[in-house]
Formats: C-alpha cells, structure tokens, sequence
C-alpha cells in the first residue's frame, strides 16, 4: 500500500505541472517523470497483457490499475 502511495504522488507531481507549470528545473524534472511514467507503464502493461486476459478479475479495471500503478499491480503477472 505504501507502494502504492508513492506511486500516485509521483504522477500527482508529473500531473500537477500541467495544471499549474512549475519554475524553472522542477517544470522540467516534472514533465520528464510524467513522461517515463506514461511510457513505462505503458510498456508494461502491454508486456503483461496476456497475464490480464487470462487472470479471473476484470479486464478494463485492471488494465487501468496496471497503467496507474505499473510494476506494483504487474508483479503478479510476471
């Protein structure tokens, strides 16, 4: 769970210079951590996309934990 919790400050931090652009080095450290994140994430999940399929929970709702929360939620289908 604190895993977890890491995780969703770190996209709140990346997300956050969209709505409000940060200063200086901290817009720029932010927009390139919400970018890895996406593209990490997203690279996982589609890694991992046949462990989805075959796992008894929903589809979309774990697709969706797998591109928020990336290797917390995919180590069970590694």
């Amino acid at each position: 769970m604190l895993i977890n919790a890491a995780v969703l400050a770190i996209w709140a931090f990346g997300l956050g210079n969209i709505a409000v652009a940060y200063p200086g080095v901290w817009g720029a450290i932010a927009a390139w951590t919400l970018g890895i994140l996406v593209v990490s994430h997203t690279a996982e999940t589609l890694f991992v996309r046949k462990g989805i399929k075959a796992a008894k929970t929903p589809f979309w709702p774990t697709v969706l934990a797998s591109l928020v929360f990336g290797h917390a939620h995919n180590r069970r289908y590694l």
